[in-house]
């Protein structure tokens, strides 16, 4: 082998080496970060399910109309707000 060969051999070793250290730093930089995203997530979705199931439930002895009022109360406090006005499906905003 020539020197020109030897060191185009150690340069592109080199190259590679440093692409294989790079690609193993940003893989775990990647799963830190998506653990990161799934931990926050499921400790979101953990306290809403907290927050839904600390409300008092309606009792079961209320008539049905307090049970719907309730459960439209709590929809309502759920959904969320239009950005702007809703334009119903013929075109034309809604009545008020």
């Amino acid at each position: 082998m020539t020197f020109q060969t030897k060191v185009f051999l150690a340069a592109l070793s080199a190259a590679v080496i440093a692409l294989l250290v790079a690609g193993a730093a940003f893989a775990t930089s990647m799963r830190r970060q998506t653990d990161g995203r799934i931990e926050q997530t499921l400790t979101a979705e953990a306290r809403l399910a907290a927050e839904l199931l600390g409300h008092t439930a309606p009792s079961m002895e209320s008539n049905e109309a307090a049970l719907m009022a309730d459960l439209d109360a709590e929809a309502d406090r759920l959904r969320p707000k239009p950005p702007g006005r809703i334009i119903g499906p013929g075109g034309d905003a809604p009545a008020h």
